[in-house]
């Protein structure tokens, strides 16, 4: 799996047509996936890049270049619901309240070393 400079694609979904199977692309661009039968047809997507339909055709293996998409995202809203217990957690998490917000407009200018983070 690799764009069409020649680097590798990480993340990249590949799905057995009508089927719920399917695999991700690793670090190096390489998956692995059993298909059902040599009949079978394989959507590929990932975001920024055209999706493509590709049959399996008895093939055993498959190179596969992904071309940029011409649209663009606009906008992207991340929402997040749910909860986790504190032990569970492998990232960083922060709750912001609306009291953290800046009421209003500020017309003071901040460097590096006047502002404070708090965990």
């Amino acid at each position: 799996m690799k764009d069409d400079s020649g680097a590798p694609l990480a993340g990249v979904t590949l799905q057995i047509k009508g089927t719920t199977s399917g695999a991700v692309s690793d670090g190096d661009g390489k998956f692995k996936l059993t298909v059902p039968n040599e009949s079978a047809v394989l959507n590929v997507t990932f975001i920024g890049y055209e999706p493509q339909e590709i049959p399996v055709a008895g093939k055993t293996e498959i190179n596969i270049v992904l071309a940029l998409s011409k649209k663009t995202l606009t906008d992207v809203v991340v929402v997040g619901y749910g909860s986790v217990a504190k032990r569970n957690l492998t990232s960083a998490v922060t709750t912001v309240q609306s009291k953290d917000f800046i009421q209003g407009a500020s017309t003071r200018r901040y460097s590096k070393s006047t502002v404070k983070w708090r965990a």
